[in-house]
């Protein structure tokens, strides 16, 4: 007699299982999410550049404004210089003379800036700031411009320690070839910081311009060739400003040496140059 294989009919406990779907985990989908907003911010980056710097530091108040009110404007060059915010300051200028361009170059250097005056003519205004740098104070003129329904940053002028110096309606009225006399007094300190001799610079520089003192220690330290470029001079009646071109430290140099009337004689007031 035989029996039906009573095995055969149980099904197998080892057969293989079809795999499960993968599931999509917490991890997938936040990795996911995170693409898509890097491909959303390097297209908005991309598309509209200014959006990495408009914000600015909220905290200290350095942002970049908007309107057509020169005051906040004047405020946030003032903020954004304590903050040491090159970024936004950049933003905030057009165009720049070679002192504007020092000025954000060492934003990093500020210790302190404070807006103390602004006055207003028209589509210029200009902003008497307070500035605290490397333990030093000095006082300049912000110049800004209207541009359209805003206001930015044109450059810098010279201020003294007594307060802002009478200045004509349109600073840069007169280019070209700077008086003799102002040339003169240029060339002479420019000789003396190529030769070394600090003390004779300062002697040419007005009283209240002392702090320039730190700059032409630290060239005539390195070792300066310069000279004007007065094809590209910008001034005034009783103001200059030429570039000056050569070498700092054997380094290629360029910037902006200034000067101004004071008591009946031409004397430097600003000395900027800046080397790679």
């Amino acid at each position: 007699m035989t029996y039906p294989d009573q095995y055969g009919q149980r099904p197998n406990p080892y057969r293989q299982r079809p795999p499960s779907p993968p599931r999509r985990t917490a991890l997938g989908v936040a990795l996911a999410f995170l693409a898509v907003a890097m491909i959303a911010f390097g297209v908005t980056a991309f598309a509209w550049p200014g959006f990495l710097v408009a914000g600015g530091d909220s905290a200290s108040g350095c942002a970049r404004p908007s309107g057509d009110d020169p005051r906040p404007y004047a405020e946030a060059i003032a903020d954004c210089l304590e903050a040491g915010n090159s970024a936004v300051l950049t933003a905030l200028t057009c165009g720049g003379n070679a002192e504007t361009r020092d000025l954000i170059g060492t934003a990093d250097r500020i210790g302190g800036a404070e807006l103390t005056a602004l006055s207003v003519s028209g589509s210029e205004a200009r902003a008497v700031i307070e500035v605290e740098r490397d333990d030093d104070r000095a006082t300049i003129q912000a110049v800004l411009a209207k541009d359209g329904n805003r206001w930015c940053w044109k450059r810098i002028d010279a201020a003294d320690a007594g307060g802002v110096p009478a200045s004509p309606t349109n600073p840069e009225s007169s280019v070209g070839a700077p008086p003799d006399d102002a040339t003169g007094v240029l060339d002479r300190f420019l000789d003396a910081v190529n030769a070394r001799d600090p003390d004779g610079a300062m002697e040419l520089v007005c009283p209240t311009d002392s702090r320039l003192r730190l700059r032409v220690t630290e060239v005539t330290n390195l070792g300066a060739e310069l000279e004007l470029d007065p094809a590209d001079a910008s001034g005034g009646e009783g103001f200059v400003n030429v570039d000056v071109r050569g070498t700092v430290g054997g380094k290629r140099a360029s910037g902006g040496v200034s000067a101004r009337q004071a008591d009946g004689r031409w004397c430097v007031s600003g000395f900027t140059p800046t080397w790679i």
